[in-house]
């Protein structure tokens, strides 16, 4: 690893509790992200992801559009979407391998595919070799740095404490998390009620925290 990432991640250890530049779940990450300051190029060849110990909180590791039929994101917003509380209509729905949700989906595996079913019929799938090219291209050579929380004032803050290096995720240990109900499939589309628009915030790839080291096959503790 590149020793400016080391003498970064010693300088980081060594401020202890650091008041979050952001409010919400996200706070945890983006401040770490501001004070290591990578560029896009840098982030390619190392993913750097923070996470609250001990929390029970989903992390999303990438988002990727499915293979559909005809009609895509409009079609699948016009079939099965429903109007919340917003009054738009909308697909939000975590999706899992171990139960159907309220509204029917659920997650199916085969060996060659990934399915989100409704009803026990297949509506989207991807394809389980390029979901194994992405994990291998966003997720190898990932650094894990866990941090302790607390809040003060109404101020959150963190002390990143414990800094792991982790490679080689493999697309075994990725459906087996699927199929435990570790990871889930979040869907994140509405119609804009002005413009008629259908918005997509992706089809996100999402799991525990605590389970994210099963994911890879190699994760080593970094000696700061």
């Amino acid at each position: 690893m590149d020793e400016r990432y080391i003498n970064k991640f010693i300088e980081i250890k060594k401020l202890g509790w650091i008041k979050s530049l952001r409010n919400g779940d996200t706070g945890v990450g983006y401040t770490l992200e501001k004070f290591i300051n990578q560029t896009k190029e840098e982030k390619k060849s190392l993913r750097i992801k923070s996470l609250r110990k001990g929390s029970n909180r989903r992390l999303t590791l990438f988002a990727k559009i499915p293979i559909w039929g005809q009609g895509g994101r409009t079609k699948l917003l016009d079939d099965y979407g429903y109007y919340d509380k917003n009054n738009r209509w909308s697909l939000y729905t975590s999706i899992y391998a171990t139960k159907k949700t309220s509204k029917g989906w659920q997650i199916e595996l085969d060996q060659d595919k990934l399915f989100l079913n409704n009803k026990n019929k297949a509506v989207i799938y991807w394809q389980l070799k390029k979901l194994q090219t992405i994990i291998k291209q966003k997720l190898n050579n990932s650094v894990m740095v866990y941090a302790d929380y607390k809040k003060e004032d109404g101020h959150e803050f963190f002390k990143y404490d414990d800094f792991y290096l982790a490679k080689d995720p493999e697309i075994n240990n990725f459906t087996k998390l699927i199929l435990n109900g570790s990871m889930c499939i979040d869907l994140a589309i509405h119609r804009d009620k002005d413009t008629n628009q259908v918005i997509d915030k992706g089809f996100l790839f999402r799991i525990n925290i605590n389970k994210i080291n099963e994911l890879f096959n190699s994760v080593t503790k970094i000696k700061l």
